[in-house]
């Protein structure tokens, strides 16, 4: 009876080639999976530069509303004083509204012969005025409503880096200060006249 004789040669090169295969095959998942977590951090990163960023320029955008407001009492405390240095007669407005409408007027800026009332919203509409503006943005947008008893504003900052669009809204009400013997002695903050209806809303992604 013949016995069957069995060839292994080359058995150890299938073996070799099948086991080049599979860690070619584990590196390639590897190198996908890491390039992929590469862009995924990348693009993460570019939507955190793009919030800040767009952040700023709501943040900037209410320390200059505040700065606006408290130049705004400072004007309508020279109006009274103005008003009051002067005696005339007849008058159809009180001291009390020659405070107010001062106040008023240099916030929307229809004040005359002040080179400094150029108005809350057009200041904050003028993008150049930021420190952080730079290659065009952040783009900053701003309108004012007048109510009977306070202004309210909306400012939107937006800014796109690689892009990635960002946009922030800021809603603020801005208090029409009563006239006071305090306020016309000591004047007022604005902390104590601004007031943050909606902040740092991302209606962008």
């Amino acid at each position: 009876m013949k016995r069957i004789k069995i060839d292994f040669r080359g058995s150890t090169l299938v073996f070799l080639l099948f086991t080049i295969s599979v860690i070619v095959l584990i590196g390639s998942v590897v190198l996908s999976l890491s390039v992929m977590n590469y862009k995924m951090k990348k693009i993460n990163s570019q939507v955190k530069r793009a919030f800040y960023l767009s952040e700023s320029g709501i943040d900037e955008a209410y320390m200059m509303t505040k700065q606006y407001v408290n130049e705004s009492v400072n004007y309508a405390i020279k109006k009274y004083k103005d008003f009051n240095e002067v005696e005339i007669k007849n008058y159809d407005i009180c001291s009390d509204e020659v405070f107010q409408s001062a106040f008023k007027n240099y916030i929307k800026g229809t004040c005359k012969y002040e080179t400094s009332c150029k108005g809350l919203e057009n200041l904050l509409n003028d993008n150049t005025s930021y420190l952080i503006f730079e290659d065009g943005y952040p783009k900053i947008s701003a309108s004012l409503v007048e109510g009977s008893k306070d202004f309210s504003i909306e400012v939107k900052s937006t800014y796109i880096y690689q892009n990635i669009k960002k946009e922030i809204v800021m809603k603020l009400k801005i208090d029409i200060p009563e006239y006071d013997t305090e306020i016309i002695n000591s004047g007022i903050d604005a902390d104590d006249l601004v007031h943050v209806i909606d902040w740092k809303i991302e209606r962008g992604a």
